[in-house]
């Protein structure tokens, strides 16, 4: 009896240590699967994104992404500015989502106007971000209700540029422009009011003492019309410039310097910026706007197409996603 009840109390407390080690295999478990996922969604590379690592803010498990298809119906709104790289951009992914079944609306507003329309809820996201100097006033603004995605082209830039005629007389610095003011009659031709390049341009003249000159606000239409009257007849403009475009691949024109760094040069990046929590709504999409991005050479090639060659923006989409049909692929794929 007595090897009985030493037997029992042995069988009882072997049971316990291992319904303890049970437990804490299943609590290590859970932990490796929120790691996972949270790396798979990109939690850790997403801006902006406020909330608990295992729901949204409406309450849906984010744990079950395989089930965020049921949060979704294949539809896309996309915005952009006017600029012809941004045109023809959107219609390359728009022709993509809807080569997978979406229905996508395109739509092209001023800087403002862009950002606003993504942080109301009015467009799903915008191609034309530009962070993180040139688009700081809006980012300020409305970052609270935005999720930025990935560069979607590489090695941008912006800044002042001139003619090379006048380059080749020394203008080579946005400083050196206070004393050439008569070769391009007192005036800096700068992209719509309103725009980052256009606040950042009213700080140069500040910064660089060109009281001397005032700011004419054009389009990129208009601009390139003014670079083709300037080359055809010799005269010498300085403007706002940017990549990428067709500005350096049409016209003999140089990139000034900027000692003061009043704009973004070389630093900032074109970006995709979407409503909040894309990877609960459409985490397939999602997946595929972390990935898309085209070379600086390629967009450069886009706006020479729609700007001289008089190509649609639907043209020059369709022949570049049947030149780069591997890396198409590649996106399609991860839309399935």
């Amino acid at each position: 009896m007595k090897y009985g009840k030493i037997l029992l109390i042995t069988l009882l407390s072997l049971f316990v240590v291992f319904a303890g080690c049970t437990t804490k295999s299943d609590s290590t478990t859970t932990g490796d699967s929120n790691t996972t996922l949270n790396d798979s969604i990109g939690l850790n590379n997403t801006d902006n994104l406020n909330i608990n690592l295992n729901e949204s803010k409406n309450g849906t498990k984010i744990t079950d992404v395989e089930n965020t298809n049921l949060l979704k119906n294949r539809t896309m709104s996309i915005v952009t500015t006017n600029l012809p790289v941004e045109v023809v951009k959107r219609e390359v992914v728009k022709q993509i989502l809807e080569s997978k079944g979406y229905k996508v609306t395109v739509s092209q507003k001023s800087t403002d106007e862009m950002y606003k329309a993504v942080y109301s809820g009015k467009a799903d996201i915008m191609l034309s971000g530009s962070f993180p100097t040139t688009d700081s006033s809006f980012v300020s603004k409305y970052s609270s209700n935005l999720s930025r995605l990935k560069e979607n082209v590489e090695d941008s830039w912006n800044g002042v540029a001139v003619t090379k005629s006048a380059y080749d007389e020394g203008v080579t610095s946005i400083e050196s422009l206070k004393n050439h003011s008569e070769l391009f009659n007192s005036t800096i031709l700068c992209l719509e009011e309103g725009t980052g390049l256009a606040k950042h341009t009213k700080s140069a003249v500040s910064e660089y003492g060109l009281s001397n000159y005032t700011i004419k606000y054009v389009t990129p239409k208009e601009l390139y019309k003014m670079l083709d009257e300037a080359n055809a007849e010799n005269k010498d403009l300085v403007f706002v410039a940017w990549e990428p475009s067709a500005l350096f691949e049409k016209y003999p024109v140089e990139k000034l310097a900027d000692s003061k760094h009043v704009y973004a040069g070389k630093f900032d990046k074109i970006t995709t910026v979407s409503r909040p929590e894309m990877y609960v709504w459409d985490y397939e999409a999602y997946r595929f706007l972390k990935e898309f991005q085209v070379s600086k050479e390629d967009a450069n090639s886009w706006a020479v197409q729609y700007v001289y060659e008089g190509k649609s923006a639907k043209e020059i989409a369709s022949k570049w996603i049947d030149s780069n049909q591997y890396k198409v692929d590649e996106w399609k794929e991860l839309l399935k």
